[in-house]
């Protein structure tokens, strides 16, 4: 008669190597999952982080019609492709109107709008599309001021 001793136990070893190499399979596809998503969330926040887009000088055309001035500041990359405005007063606020412009560094520029009588608050927010085709919202800002008429 033969010894199988010997041979369980490698029989054993194999397996336990095995079920090792399964497991840390499948905690690797996990975390890369995880990381995946969170880079994609992460490259979003970062891009905006010295982009900066405000409201320079609002003018009250005529009756709930505002010339809007925004300016961006010479950081970040050329990622704008549109600004997002909404004029408020003390009691009533505009929708959000879009503008889809490109906005690069430095620029200074326009914009005719309609808002509710008596501005004196500008909310302003660049938005760019991201890898996966979605339109990503930088961070808005706000300034009041005293608006300016003819």
């Amino acid at each position: 008669m033969k010894n199988n001793k010997g041979l369980s136990a490698v029989v054993t070893t194999l397996i336990i190597i095995l079920l090792t190499i399964v497991a840390i399979m499948i905690i690797w596809g996990v975390v890369k999952g995880l990381l995946d998503n969170s880079k994609g969330t992460i490259e979003t926040s970062t891009a905006c982080l010295e982009i900066d887009i405000q409201a320079t000088k609002v003018m009250n055309v005529s009756s709930g019609n505002y010339t809007v001035t925004i300016a961006r500041t010479s950081g970040g990359e050329d990622i704008i492709e549109g600004i997002e405005i909404v004029l408020s007063s003390e009691t009533d606020a505009s929708g959000v109107v879009t503008f889809e412009d490109a906005f690069t560094p430095m620029m200074i520029k326009s914009y005719n709008m309609a808002g509710p009588a008596n501005v004196t608050k500008a909310t302003v927010a660049g938005y760019f599309t991201d890898g996966k085709g979605e339109k990503q919202r930088c961070p808005q800002t706000s300034y009041s001021f005293q608006a300016i008429g003819n």
